[in-house]
């Protein structure tokens, strides 16, 4: 089992997810403050990025690979 520290999560999603986008602590404030107007009692924001690498290879030898990124925000 991984289990990872707070820190080292929120460390880690801010490596990976915002600084690699340029969103800063600002930004995410600013955004929040948008979605808190009106009847709205709270809001997040969700972001998430998946990687995935394949290869296949036959008789000792790539025959092919892929790899992708998707990453995104969502508003709950």
């Amino acid at each position: 089992m991984n289990v990872m520290s707070h820190g080292t999560a929120l460390e880690m999603a801010r490596t990976e997810l915002l600084d690699a986008a340029g969103i800063t602590d600002r930004d995410l404030e600013h955004a929040l403050g948008l979605l808190m107007r009106g009847d709205v009692d709270n809001a997040d924001l969700y972001f998430q990025i998946a990687r995935q690498e394949s290869w296949s290879i036959e008789d000792g030898i790539v025959k092919g690979g892929a790899y992708s990124i998707e990453q995104g925000v969502g508003v709950r």
